[in-house]
Protein backbone atom coordinates (compact mmCIF):
# COMPACT_ATOMS: atom_id res chain seq x y z
CA UNK A 1 0.00 0.00 0.00
CA UNK A 2 1.05 3.57 -0.94
CA UNK A 3 1.19 6.15 2.44
CA UNK A 4 1.32 9.73 2.08
CA UNK A 5 2.74 10.27 5.53
CA UNK A 6 4.63 7.55 7.62
CA UNK A 7 4.34 8.31 11.42
CA UNK A 8 6.59 7.02 13.81
CA UNK A 9 6.03 6.47 17.52
CA UNK A 10 2.65 5.68 19.17
CA UNK A 11 2.55 8.21 21.56
CA UNK A 12 0.03 10.97 22.33
CA UNK A 13 1.68 12.76 19.64
CA UNK A 14 1.86 10.45 17.20
CA UNK A 15 -1.49 9.20 17.73
CA UNK A 16 -2.75 12.70 17.31
CA UNK A 17 -0.92 13.87 14.00
CA UNK A 18 -1.86 10.05 12.55
CA UNK A 19 -5.53 10.52 13.52
CA UNK A 20 -5.70 14.44 12.11
CA UNK A 21 -4.22 14.15 9.25
CA UNK A 22 -6.25 10.47 8.71
CA UNK A 23 -9.37 12.56 9.05
CA UNK A 24 -8.12 14.67 6.44
CA UNK A 25 -7.75 12.52 4.10
CA UNK A 26 -4.25 11.65 4.48
CA UNK A 27 -3.30 7.89 3.71
CA UNK A 28 -1.09 7.35 7.02
CA UNK A 29 0.68 4.53 8.38
CA UNK A 30 1.42 4.68 11.94
CA UNK A 31 4.78 2.11 13.06
CA UNK A 32 4.85 1.60 16.75
CA UNK A 33 7.62 -0.58 18.31
CA UNK A 34 6.04 -1.62 21.74
CA UNK A 35 3.41 -4.09 21.39
CA UNK A 36 0.98 -1.22 23.01
CA UNK A 37 0.27 2.61 21.79
CA UNK A 38 0.13 5.37 24.34
CA UNK A 39 3.92 6.20 24.74
CA UNK A 40 4.25 7.93 28.15
CA UNK A 41 0.95 7.97 28.58
CA UNK A 42 0.48 4.12 28.48
CA UNK A 43 0.19 2.24 31.70
CA UNK A 44 2.16 -0.20 32.80
CA UNK A 45 1.57 -2.94 35.12
CA UNK A 46 3.64 -4.25 38.35
CA UNK A 47 3.40 -6.88 40.71
CA UNK A 48 -0.40 -6.89 40.69
CA UNK A 49 -0.78 -2.47 40.50
CA UNK A 50 -1.46 -0.15 37.23
CA UNK A 51 1.22 2.91 37.24
CA UNK A 52 0.60 5.41 34.83
CA UNK A 53 4.01 7.23 34.46
CA UNK A 54 2.39 10.80 33.69
CA UNK A 55 -0.63 13.01 34.08
CA UNK A 56 -0.72 14.11 30.48
CA UNK A 57 -4.23 13.37 30.10
CA UNK A 58 -5.12 14.75 33.92
CA UNK A 59 -5.93 18.43 32.00
CA UNK A 60 -7.45 19.30 28.82
CA UNK A 61 -10.60 18.27 29.37
CA UNK A 62 -12.71 21.73 30.65
CA UNK A 63 -14.83 23.07 28.10
CA UNK A 64 -12.66 24.55 24.72
CA UNK A 65 -9.70 22.45 26.03
CA UNK A 66 -7.61 20.84 24.06
CA UNK A 67 -9.64 17.73 23.72
CA UNK A 68 -12.75 18.78 22.70
CA UNK A 69 -10.59 20.99 20.10
CA UNK A 70 -9.31 17.97 18.89
CA UNK A 71 -12.41 15.51 18.63
CA UNK A 72 -14.00 18.55 16.66
CA UNK A 73 -12.16 17.56 14.40
CA UNK A 74 -12.64 13.81 14.46
CA UNK A 75 -15.13 11.43 12.95
CA UNK A 76 -15.15 9.72 16.27
CA UNK A 77 -17.51 10.43 19.44
CA UNK A 78 -15.65 12.19 22.39
CA UNK A 79 -14.94 9.53 25.97
CA UNK A 80 -17.22 10.16 28.53
CA UNK A 81 -15.22 12.09 30.77
CA UNK A 82 -15.67 12.10 34.72
CA UNK A 83 -13.15 13.99 37.02
CA UNK A 84 -12.04 11.64 39.65
CA UNK A 85 -11.04 12.86 43.24
CA UNK A 86 -8.83 11.80 44.23
CA UNK A 87 -6.88 12.12 40.80
CA UNK A 88 -4.44 9.93 41.59
CA UNK A 89 -2.18 8.51 45.36
CA UNK A 90 1.33 9.05 45.43
CA UNK A 91 2.69 6.24 47.76
CA UNK A 92 5.78 6.68 49.01
CA UNK A 93 8.38 4.68 50.03
CA UNK A 94 7.56 4.72 54.01
CA UNK A 95 3.95 3.68 53.41
CA UNK A 96 2.87 7.24 53.76
CA UNK A 97 0.14 8.14 50.91
CA UNK A 98 -0.77 11.71 49.53
CA UNK A 99 -4.29 11.82 47.71
CA UNK A 100 -4.00 14.43 45.63
CA UNK A 101 -7.50 15.72 45.10
CA UNK A 102 -10.15 18.48 45.28
CA UNK A 103 -9.49 19.00 48.53
CA UNK A 104 -6.34 21.30 48.76
CA UNK A 105 -6.56 21.49 52.51
CA UNK A 106 -6.18 17.77 53.31
CA UNK A 107 -3.40 18.02 50.57
CA UNK A 108 -1.50 20.22 52.68
CA UNK A 109 -2.41 18.55 55.92
CA UNK A 110 -0.60 15.48 54.13
CA UNK A 111 2.06 17.08 52.62
CA UNK A 112 2.27 19.06 56.51
CA UNK A 113 2.85 15.00 57.79
CA UNK A 114 4.78 13.44 55.50
CA UNK A 115 7.57 16.14 55.45
CA UNK A 116 7.57 17.82 58.62
CA UNK A 117 11.19 18.49 58.25
CA UNK A 118 10.29 21.73 55.59
CA UNK A 119 5.96 21.11 55.44
CA UNK A 120 6.09 24.87 54.48
CA UNK A 121 8.21 24.89 51.97
CA UNK A 122 6.28 22.01 49.99
CA UNK A 123 3.22 23.94 50.71
CA UNK A 124 4.37 27.02 49.71
CA UNK A 125 5.66 25.08 46.86
CA UNK A 126 2.67 23.26 45.85
CA UNK A 127 0.61 26.68 46.08
CA UNK A 128 2.48 28.76 43.82
CA UNK A 129 2.34 25.83 41.23
CA UNK A 130 -1.78 26.12 41.91
CA UNK A 131 -1.22 29.82 41.05
CA UNK A 132 1.59 30.17 38.43
CA UNK A 133 2.03 26.39 36.54
CA UNK A 134 5.10 24.66 36.48
CA UNK A 135 7.30 28.27 35.37
CA UNK A 136 8.71 28.23 39.21
CA UNK A 137 11.99 26.29 39.72
CA UNK A 138 11.73 22.85 42.24
CA UNK A 139 15.04 23.70 43.75
CA UNK A 140 14.25 27.19 45.10
CA UNK A 141 11.52 25.79 47.02
CA UNK A 142 13.13 22.72 48.75
CA UNK A 143 16.28 24.24 49.61
CA UNK A 144 17.32 23.46 53.03
CA UNK A 145 14.85 20.33 53.13
CA UNK A 146 15.94 16.66 53.62
CA UNK A 147 17.09 14.54 50.59
CA UNK A 148 14.26 12.47 51.50
CA UNK A 149 12.50 14.97 50.12
CA UNK A 150 14.89 15.44 47.02
CA UNK A 151 14.22 11.73 46.45
CA UNK A 152 10.74 11.50 46.79
CA UNK A 153 10.40 14.62 44.28
CA UNK A 154 11.65 12.22 41.44
CA UNK A 155 8.72 9.25 42.37
CA UNK A 156 5.92 6.99 40.21
CA UNK A 157 1.89 8.01 40.60
CA UNK A 158 0.11 5.59 41.11
CA UNK A 159 -3.35 5.04 40.15
CA UNK A 160 -6.43 4.52 43.24
CA UNK A 161 -7.44 0.77 42.69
Amino acid sequence: MDYEVVVVGGGIGGLTTAALLAARGVKVCLLERNSRVGGCVANVEHLGYAFEPTAGLYSGWEPDGIYERLFAELPVTPPQVDRLSPSYIVRLPDGFEIAVSDDADQFESDLRSAFPECAPAAVTFYRHLEQAGADQTVASYITGCSTSLMRRSHLTFMLPS
